[in-house]
């Protein structure tokens, strides 16, 4: 019986040992990989990468910016029986990949805001109940403030806006 506890105990000695040393190996080889992940595969080119990492890469994932115009209330007439009103209220966001851009916008803002306002009292009111119309409406818009801004500053091209969003779209009548 002793003999056997005593089996038992270095039985169990030899296991956690074991259990021991694969918890310390393993941490021991996570350790490595994420110290060679960070230095190159090979672990000995880490003064190349970093000669490397001086070189001019393009830029193939440019931040994303916006610029907005808030909070715009057009009247609408209602060509309906009642002969009512209805009110719009807008609001857009332009994404843009130009730091540039954005501040030019910025710039221009007044003159943006007062272009795009006098453009949707021209709209009609489909563009209430239309999807169509919406998505006509938001190209135009785009393309009035890629043109204000494009005359602004040629530097910024064509379309320095990429993207328009409808972020408020309120209507009361």
């Amino acid at each position: 019986m002793a003999d056997e506890s005593s089996n038992n105990k270095t039985l169990l000695l030899i296991v956690l040992v074991a259990v021991l040393a694969a918890v310390i190996s393993g941490g021991g080889t996570g350790f490595l990989i994420i110290k060679m992940e960070g230095a190159g595969a090979s672990g000995g080119h880490a003064a190349h990468k970093q000669a490397d990492s001086h070189k001019h890469k393009p830029d193939t994932h440019r931040k994303i910016r916006f610029a907005s115009l808030n909070s715009m209330v057009i009247s609408l007439p209602d060509k309906s029986a009642y002969n009512g009103t209805t009110y719009l209220q807008l609001s857009f966001k332009f994404a843009t990949t130009s730091k540039k851009a954005v501040a030019e916008f910025k710039s221009v803002k007044p003159e943006i805001r007062g272009q795009v306002l006098e453009f949707m009292l021209d709209e009609r009111p489909t563009i209430l109940h239309s999807h169509a119309a919406r998505k006509a409406m938001k190209t135009n818009v785009l393309g009035l403030v890629n043109s204000i801004l494009s005359a602004s500053d040629s530097s910024l091209g064509d379309s320095p806006m990429s993207q328009i969003y409808i972020t408020r779209f309120v209507t009361q009548s």
